[in-house]
């Protein structure tokens, strides 16, 4: 027997945009850009490496610190950011967060 979750369209809306608010903020930088923005041991540079993350890649940094990296047609989680990074990530890019 199946269970299926009933919830009213009005919490579904409210949640929808509760996540694109908080996760549809970036700013876009290339794989160069974020080796400056690293701490040194903040993330594992091997993985990125791993991930396709080359000094030419097109990446974003969402408020939560998530790494996407551009690919054809899609964004993909690479990795993460911890600490005061929006600072370092503004300050570096010249920046500021847009959806």
């Amino acid at each position: 027997m199946r269970t299926i979750a009933a919830f009213s369209p009005r919490i579904l809306i409210d949640l929808s945009s509760w996540y694109s608010r908080m996760n549809h903020d970036f700013i876009e930088l290339t794989g160069k850009t974020l080796l400056d923005v690293v701490n040194e041991g903040e993330i594992d540079l091997r993985h990125l490496h791993e991930s396709g993350v080359t000094g030419d890649s097109i990446l974003r940094i969402n408020r939560h610190g998530e790494i996407e990296l551009r690919q054809k047609s899609a964004w993909v989680l690479v990795g993460g950011l911890i600490g005061n990074f929006e600072e370092r990530l503004m300050n570096l890019t010249g920046l500021d967060w847009a959806k």
